[in-house]
């Protein structure tokens, strides 16, 4: 069986604390410069571009209705 750890917000900056954010606006080169970064220092990329489908996939328009109608893609369960 595997160990799901407790988090707390009170430890979530410890646990995220190698956790780098990078936002900007559309076309800004945030994918770009993220990869870059990544092959730079051998970090590991969660590139949301890559997984959006798939999360999108297993994610109802009820469990995040302010995304319903903003994504490229359109909901696949609903239930």
């Amino acid at each position: 069986m595997k160990r799901v750890a407790v988090t707390t917000p009170e430890s979530l900056p410890a646990r995220l604390r190698h956790v780098y954010w990078i936002g900007g606006g559309s076309g800004a080169g945030k994918s770009t410069i993220s990869r870059r970064l990544a092959d730079r220092h051998g970090w590991r990329l969660y590139a949301t571009d890559e997984v959006m489908q798939e999360h999108t996939a297993r994610t109802t328009s009820a469990q995040a209705p302010s995304c319903t109608g903003s994504w490229p893609w359109t909901w696949t369960s609903d239930g």
